[in-house]
């Protein structure tokens, strides 16, 4: 092994452990929200599946991990389309696995998705360029349909019960990541885990203060009405919780991705 490539695998160590063990955190949440829900099977099958995206999610976003990338890209620019390519196939193979027709409805929306925006960028090889209108009109062209149109095909993790969240969706956000923050280069771009306690004291108390609000505002005009809940509390809990772990991984990784410092001032 060359120095080089000795220092690249240390730069990588530490990220890919922190990932690892976000994944295995959120993988016991996993398997704690849909047991019970589905069949063994099935939570044996959506399993591995899980793991590779989500693991893939929480170290894509990390500097070496991205610097690692554009080092291979680098060597040859083909080499872009593998990441959306695999993305593609571990899409198709959990349809397969799943008794899923992957012809039903529009399938060819999911590959324009995921492959418009790395072609674009691979074409215009500039990642020193400041975020400009070509920026604006790559997010309204590719990433905007995808929350627009609804794919037919069920791709739920696990496909029966109460999915954890759908394989298109994963994708799609780690592709436009990936698309953004690899071929792109704009940075502090990705779904990062900290061990921090601050920082989750703060988002937590925020998350209290904010349903709050809501509740004392919207009861005060009568847009809330308790009308009672027939679930018991351990339900309302487990939903509350994953309501939380949704919104952090979905919503806030498309507001960062959309919204970071970089892209404040638009060039003309």
């Amino acid at each position: 092994m060359t120095v080089e490539k000795l220092k690249v695998a240390n730069n990588l160590h530490y990220p890919l452990l922190k990932g690892g063990l976000a994944t295995t955190i959120l993988a016991g949440f996993f398997v704690y929200y849909t047991f019970g829900k589905c069949s063994t099977a099935d939570l044996l099958l959506a399993m591995p599946f899980f793991l590779l995206l989500y693991f893939t999610q929480f170290v894509l976003g990390r500097e070496a991990v991205v610097s690692a990338f554009q080092n291979w890209i680098a060597r040859n620019r083909f080499n872009a389309l593998i990441f959306p390519t695999g993305m593609l196939a571990f899409y198709l193979i959990w349809l397969s696995l799943n008794g899923q027709n992957i012809l039903s409805g529009n399938p060819w929306l999911l590959v324009y998705i995921i492959y418009f925006p790395v072609v674009v960028y691979t074409l215009r090889n500039d990642p020193n360029r400041k975020i400009g209108w070509l920026d604006f009109t790559v997010f309204v062209l590719a990433l905007l349909p995808s929350s627009l149109y609804n794919i037919d095909q069920n791709s739920d993790v696990p496909i029966s019960g109460g999915g954890f969240d759908s394989i298109s969706h994963v994708i799609i956000i780690l592709t436009g990541v990936y698309a953004f923050a690899v071929i792109r280069g704009v940075k502090e771009v990705g779904f990062v885990f900290e061990l921090n306690w601050k920082s989750l004291r703060t988002a937590l108390l925020v998350w209290i203060a904010y349903y709050s609000l809501v509740f004392v505002f919207g009861s005060s005009v009568n847009f809330i009405a308790i009308i009672g809940y027939n679930d018991t509390l351990d339900v309302l809990v487990k939903s509350i919780l994953f309501t939380m772990i949704g919104t952090f991984l979905h919503t806030a990784l498309f507001e960062e991705l959309f919204f970071s410092r970089n892209s404040s001032k638009p060039s003309g």
